[in-house]
């Protein structure tokens, strides 16, 4: 059993007519439910990324070679190699703050290097005619569009958009079988 406070603006007849509620008295009532769902939770942002939602759409199963597991650990070893090293961090150097040591180098983590490396050779094992699809789907985290996907070209270049980021995303995974 729920209860939920509703409120109720009585206009009065005498008031005169504007677009404000200033001319009316708020009442408020409680009414008890059952059994019910109240509020639906509203979700602002989708917690999922691009490559999970088409993965779950069964977008990755376009070549029968590879498993849509295989393609999706494949673009998420990418990415997290790309998280790791910190490339989606950018570096400014604050000119405000005192230098005290007289050094103008950071100091550079050996793992972060490591994983800067991962993901430079990684994306150069993608070729030049898949990378853009691949690099805006799964480190951009950007969706599959086009500017007229209602049309028979649109939802073709849709459906060709797919297929190239399934290829990219197996030579991907040809370039990890191999690393291991």
């Amino acid at each position: 059993m729920a209860i939920v406070e509703k409120y109720s603006i009585e206009v009065s007849k005498d008031a005169p007519k504007t677009k404000s509620f200033g001319c009316g008295i708020i009442k408020k009532f409680k009414k008890t439910v059952e059994n019910k769902r109240i509020f639906k939770p509203k979700i602002p942002f989708s917690s999922k990324t691009a490559l999970q939602v088409l993965y779950e759409n069964g977008s990755l199963s376009h070549l029968k070679e590879y498993s849509p597991i295989d393609l999706y650990s494949a673009g998420y070893r990418l990415y997290r190699s790309f998280y790791l090293a910190g490339l989606d961090q950018l570096y400014c150097k604050d000119l405000a703050k005192p230098i005290v040591d007289n050094s103008f180098t950071r100091h550079v983590d050996i793992s972060k290097l490591d994983a800067e490396d991962e993901f430079r050779k990684a994306s150069k094992s993608v070729s030049r005619h898949f990378f853009p699809v691949v690099y805006r789907i799964v480190i951009e985290d950007l969706p599959i569009v086009a500017n007229d996907e209602r049309t028979q070209i649109g939802k073709y270049k849709v459906y060709q958009q797919k297929v190239d980021l399934c290829r990219g995303l197996a030579e991907l995974y040809d370039y990890y079988v191999k690393a291991r």
